[in-house]
């Protein structure tokens, strides 16, 4: 099995132009209301309708993100905890190969972290390239911003 690398650079990217996104699309949304309620126009409804729906898919998007950089911090704390404080002075050879030994396993949940991280990206980039965005300038800068994906 190949091994998928994920560049950080690139998460945190995208992470944030999904948030400028996100945020691009409620301001849309916001005009869309105001000129609804100034000018009557009920043909723009459906669109602001639209719109909001694929704001909550992007909002999933992004908190789906959040929550497997959260598992990675939580994978941290815990061995750090299993280690416990290192007395510098009285490091041991059983003591470091016993802390190699713990992080084994956590290797190979953090590898599957950093897998399902990578297929994340591919999924946003094909979300936000799947939905039509030469409908605001805002949104059709993003959409031509998000990297393809070359593996």
């Amino acid at each position: 099995m190949a091994r998928l690398e994920l560049d950080p650079n690139e998460w945190e990217s995208v992470l944030g132009r999904m948030l400028r996104y996100h945020d691009n699309i409620a301001n849309d949304i916001r005009g869309l209301i105001a000129q609804i309620r100034q000018e009557m126009r009920q043909e723009l409804v459906p669109q602001a309708e639209e719109r909001a729906a694929f704001g909550k898919v992007v909002k999933r998007a992004i908190r789906s993100m959040w929550a497997l950089e959260y598992e990675i911090i939580d994978l941290q704390e815990d061995f750090a905890k299993q280690l416990g404080s290192i007395d510098l002075d009285n490091l041991t050879d059983d003591f470091v190969e016993e802390a190699l030994l713990q992080s084994k396993p956590l290797q190979s949940v953090l590898h599957e972290i950093r897998h399902r991280q990578k297929v994340g990206l591919d999924l946003i980039s094909l979300l936000v390239k799947s939905y039509p965005c030469e409908e605001t300038e805002t949104t059709s800068k993003l959409c031509k911003s998000v990297p393809k994906r070359t593996d």
